[in-house]
């Protein structure tokens, strides 16, 4: 059969949708003292009400052996988490002096102060905290003087040791893993998960960073989906809660660095083909300010606003993108097997269809109707306006970098939110 022309036409029923909220956070850095409280609540608000990830170190609650205490932790951090109680992750690690030397608790003694000092702290405090993250980076050289990668068989030792403590005190989320670069088959974290392991924690975390690969947001998309296979049948074939508690694009000058607004497209692309993975429950951007101001350094580079505190260019991708996760109801998504994303969103006046090219990179090229594009936005509310003459009732619109919104003002019963693709082919 020849295919002229197909209406995509989708059957938008809010009473029946089941609504999955993502949550969306990002890295703040209070914890070593980067930024300030003040600071850090204007910007997270500026950008969408925002879950922050922060650290509260074991070397400053432990400075002299056996003897804890709060008087060294940022004051900072500990007026963020009163202020704003559960809406939050801290990360419990990076080695103590009092310990191997700054280097990772891998004996008895070691795992049993460094599970004494998170009992502590959450003891104190753990009522504002909404997730514990045990460690960071086990798996790589992350950290204070840390000396080479982990082994799995110490994280797993860490692991059993810390969570009984962590349970005696603390009634929040506990998430463990927190690895990074476990690519391409996640051999570490299948060194350590058991079963037992699994039902002891609330979550799995993970940090996706693949831009020295100059890979795309599909890329991790497919990855995470593939740590998913494995835990389903982990935990006795029923999904298990995955946290992506760090991911970004660095906009610094080298090999492999993106332009502002690229790194902020690709973050929106990240977050809009993640939110259909209802066993995804939280994605964490990296990180909210630039942790310097060299643009010949990586590590300078990750944040959504820059070290002077102004929003970079693009801010309004990752802004927008943030809102419809949050303040729109979710509906349904797919591929086009030519490589578009779409997903349908629906608010209390219009429905909506977001698509773009899921990789964020390249270029195609599909014909869309007259009265499509007249109608077509980007994620920024920019008319989408082409030059192009269109041949029987097409338009060739050029899909290359950006983050396309289809409006309708029709909202409630069966609505038919119509996007009219020449020779549309879909692949669930």
């Amino acid at each position: 059969m020849k295919l002229q022309a197909y209406i995509l036409m989708f059957k938008l029923f809010l009473s029946i949708t089941t609504i999955h909220a993502l949550e969306v956070g990002i890295g703040t850095h209070m914890g070593i003292d980067k930024v300030r409280s003040y600071e850090v609540n204007n910007m997270v608000n500026k950008t969408g009400d925002l879950l922050i990830r922060d650290e509260i170190t074991w070397d400053k609650v432990e400075r002299y052996k056996g003897n804890l205490s709060l008087d060294k932790v940022s004051p900072d951090l500990i007026d963020y988490l009163n202020k704003n109680p559960k809406k939050s992750v801290i990360v419990f690690g990076y080695g103590n002096p009092n310990y191997d030397d700054w280097n990772r608790p891998v004996n008895d003694s070691s795992r049993d102060a460094y599970s004494n000092y998170v009992a502590y702290v959450l003891k104190k405090i753990g009522s504002s905290i909404g997730f514990v993250e045990i460690w960071n980076e086990w798996n790589l050289k992350t950290g204070r003087l840390i000396k080479d990668a982990g082994k799995a068989k110490d994280y797993a030792a860490l692991v059993n040791n810390a969570l009984p403590k962590i349970r005696s005190v603390y009634k929040g989320k506990v998430l463990i893993g927190g690895v990074g670069g476990d690519r391409p088959d996640w051999i570490f974290t299948k060194s350590f998960l058991t079963p037992e392991i699994l039902k002891m924690a609330d979550g799995y975390s993970v940090h996706f960073y693949n831009f020295a690969l100059s890979s795309d947001p599909y890329e991790m998309i497919q990855r995470v989906i593939a740590l998913q296979d494995y835990l389903y049948k982990l935990n006795g074939n029923v999904n298990y809660p995955v946290y992506i508690t760090e991911v970004g694009w660095p906009t610094y000058s080298g090999k492999h660095g993106s332009s502002e607004v690229e790194s902020a497209t690709k973050l929106s692309s990240l977050l809009f083909q993640a939110n259909p993975l209802s066993w995804l429950k939280g994605v964490w951007l990296y990180e909210l300010i630039d942790f310097g101001n060299n643009k010949n350094e990586i590590e300078h580079n990750f944040g959504i606003f820059r070290s002077n505190l102004s929003p970079k260019n693009g801010f309004c991708i990752v802004k927008n993108t943030i809102s419809y996760l949050k303040n729109k109801t979710y509906i349904s998504s797919g591929y086009l097997n030519n490589g578009i994303f779409w997903s349908t969103y629906e608010d209390l006046s219009a429905s909506y269809l977001v698509f773009f090219n899921k990789s964020i990179k390249g270029r195609i090229t599909q014909e869309v109707s007259v009265e499509t594009l007249s109608k077509l936005e980007d994620i920024c509310e920019n008319k989408i306006i082409s030059n192009a003459t269109p041949l029987n009732g097409y338009y060739k619109l050029d899909i290359t970098d950006q983050i396309f919104v289809y409006k309708t003002s029709t909202k409630g019963k069966a609505v038919d939110v119509k996007l009219i693709f020449k020779d549309f082919d879909n692949n669930f």
